[in-house]
């Protein structure tokens, strides 16, 4: 499930700190300090200049009004981006709120077809030749892979119908569209 303890922002990097800015952003944008282990609002901005200091795609719903974007990453490289509404506190432990997780994963496409054959799996195709996967006894988590696409992508709601609904609807992209 997406909400695991994470085990260290960046730890995997052998820092204690990242310090993420944006080049060219305003001085809000700017100055965003994670910590191992600790979530971290950001900007879209700064999610963007993140997926290009990484090397590696995060994907996400797309920008949305009136939610903070909460920023996790792994010791293992995992990506967690929760969408917070108004009032909702960065960090907390609730699973109450839409995610999208972005986990490495060089043979996603040919897992999740494998899982396909498991007994309570479904598995439907999905926009640019990827297949969405979910457990029927846990559908509040759907994951998405494609070929040639080095990940494997959850999208977790606790609504299983709104979980898939947006993963089907095709609009889970990598925030810069350049990975």
């Amino acid at each position: 499930m997406i909400f695991g303890v994470a085990l260290g922002l960046l730890g995997a990097y052998g820092v204690d700190h990242f310090h993420l800015t944006t080049g060219g952003a305003s001085a809000r944008d700017r100055g965003v300090r994670l910590l191992p282990g600790k979530a971290v609002a950001v900007t879209q901005a700064q999610l963007s200049w993140y997926e290009r200091s990484v090397g590696h795609g995060v994907y996400w719903l797309g920008p949305r009004a009136g939610f903070t974007y909460e920023l996790t990453e792994t010791a293992a490289h995992d990506t967690y981006l929760r969408y917070l509404p108004g009032g909702a506190a960065v960090g907390s432990r609730s699973p109450d709120y839409t995610a999208i997780g972005t986990y490495p994963a060089t043979n996603a496409y040919a897992a999740v077809l494998a899982s396909a054959r498991e007994k309570g799996r479904v598995t439907k195709p999905v926009a640019n030749s990827g297949v969405a996967s979910w457990s029927t006894g846990h559908s509040t988590s759907i994951y998405l892979a494609y070929p040639r696409l080095p990940y494997l992508i959850e999208v977790y709601d606790p609504v299983a119908a709104t979980a898939r609904s947006l993963a089907l609807a095709g609009v889970i992209q990598p925030v810069d569209t350049g990975y």
